[in-house]
């Protein structure tokens, strides 16, 4: 769908697109001299809930590291799941699957710094600190 409407005597533009199934739609506006760009997606709440899981239940050992980590998990594990490294910004270094409940991280080539390791599978998450000090 794309809708026209004049504002400040100015016609500005605006449109709709539904992508994937019926429940997710993006959205951007755009006007004509200047271009300003907003969008946002749109996504049915019954299909973003994730469970979390309590920190407790992931141990990081040892923490801060220099060599390497280990990550363990208190839980039952499920189909799909990994983890990702993530810098301190949030940004995706790395990505491990989880298939037992002890994954090995090696931290000697990061830099001194905070990471985030995130777990996450079809229906739950967690987010935990990891610092590496050489």
């Amino acid at each position: 769908m794309i809708q026209a409407h004049s504002l400040q005597n100015r016609l500005r533009f605006a449109a709709m697109s539904r992508i994937g199934d019926t429940r997710t739609f993006d959205t951007f506006a755009f006007g004509c001299e200047v271009i300003p760009h907003i969008g946002i997606t749109l996504t049915d709440i019954s299909t973003a809930t994730k469970k979390t899981i309590v920190s407790n239940e992931i141990t990081i050992s040892p923490n801060p590291s220099n060599r390497r980590t280990s990550i363990n998990f208190d839980f039952e594990l499920e189909k799909n799941a990994e983890i990702e490294l993530l810098n301190l910004h949030g940004s995706h270094l790395r990505t491990y699957s989880v298939n037992s409940k002890n994954v090995e991280i090696d931290c000697s080539n990061l830099s001194n710094g905070t990471y985030f390791i995130q777990y996450s599978s079809d229906t739950s998450s967690a987010l935990k600190k990891l610092v590496v000090l050489h």
